[in-house]
């Protein structure tokens, strides 16, 4: 059975701070999801932002016998290493815990776990980790990777706009699975 989803709209702040920018080693964020210590950026300038959680979001538009409902996962982790001037070792990574998350409704909140859907015994997370970035316009950017969900995987193409605002970003994706 073909699953859709649409990721209708991701709100990410992210900051950048210092052990970050430089490369330092992740450890469990404030959700508890581990994170993977980044690749030695070639230009130890370009920022890591991290996920400030309580200013960040991820909803979701699924489709269930023909019917769309909305809903959200509170516990996300993305990481986006950028130096608009060395985009040739930007990278955006993120892991998605499928556990948690919360259509709006009991009976599809206790369904979206199990086999049917996202096989989170087998599968607890989603990934994604891309493999390059491409600058579009302005502050559009385009991350072209790998995505596991339920234990496949797929190349995807996330387009997303990051806004800096000091050590501070925003950063906005609407993309469909």
């Amino acid at each position: 059975m073909t699953r859709w989803l649409a990721i209708s709209v991701l709100t990410v702040c992210l900051a950048a701070p210092g052990a970050w920018a430089a490369g330092g080693k992740h450890t469990d964020n404030a959700e508890g999801l581990k994170r993977p210590a980044p690749a030695q950026a070639a230009n130890p300038a370009a920022p890591t932002w991290r996920i400030v959680p309580g200013q960040s979001s991820l909803t979701f538009t699924a489709t269930q016998l023909g019917q769309e409902f909305p809903g959200r996962v509170p516990r996300f982790s993305p990481d986006l290493t950028l130096d608009p001037s060395d985009r040739a070792h930007a990278t955006l990574t993120a892991s998605v815990d499928l556990s948690v998350i919360d259509a709006g409704d009991k009976q599809r909140n206790d369904a979206l776990p199990g086999d049917d859907w996202f096989d989170v015994a087998d599968h607890p997370r989603a990934t994604f980790k891309s493999r390059k970035i491409v600058k579009k316009d302005g502050l559009r950017f385009e991350a072209t990777g790998m995505m596991s969900i339920k234990g496949i995987e797929r190349q995807v193409t996330i387009p997303f706009t990051l806004t800096p605002d000091g050590d501070r970003a925003t950063i906005k994706a609407g993309f469909s699975i």
